[in-house]
């Protein structure tokens, strides 16, 4: 039961930190600053998993 918490914990960290990467790169992008957008992006994706990881492929797509 621990080691499933600790997943779950460890999930939910790598989720927001994903989530804040692509908060990150639409700033950077807004600001003119396209290669670190693209770098933040291609972090976010490889973060994050299943729907929200579908989501920043197409924000991505749609960019570049």
């Amino acid at each position: 039961a621990a080691k499933q918490r600790t997943a779950k914990a460890k999930d939910s960290v790598r989720i927001e930190e994903g989530k804040s990467l692509v908060r990150f790169a639409r700033r950077r992008y807004k600001a003119g600053d396209k290669s670190a957008a693209r770098s933040a992006y291609l972090l976010a994706i490889d973060v994050l998993d299943g729907r929200l990881r579908q989501l920043a492929i197409a924000e991505y797509r749609r960019l570049y």
